[in-house]
């Protein structure tokens, strides 16, 4: 498995297949918005969605921009997590 940017997504892919993907858009320089991520029904359940937000997460720290989860997925595992994902400021 392989997680790579392309733009403002992170894709994972098996070889040539799609497994997953996170998206975001960026307002300013001060934040990004998660705004959608995907896992491919057959590999549901094996966290696949949480190493996508997780990289999500580390671009933003590197950037020291904040994140915004209007993905409900996102959302839910920030509010899930404060402990992990509270270092990083959201709305």
């Amino acid at each position: 498995m392989k997680i790579l940017q392309n733009g403002n997504s992170f894709q994972m892919t098996n070889e040539n297949e799609l497994i997953g993907e996170v998206t975001w858009t960026s307002e300013t320089d001060d934040f990004l918005i998660i705004d959608h991520t995907y896992v491919d029904e057959h590999y549901n359940g094996q966290g696949y969605a949480r190493q996508l937000v997780d990289h999500v997460v580390a671009y933003a720290k590197d950037k020291n921009i904040k994140i915004i989860p209007l993905c409900p997925y996102a959302k839910s595992l920030f509010e899930k997590h404060p402990d992990i994902y509270g270092i990083i400021e959201y709305h």
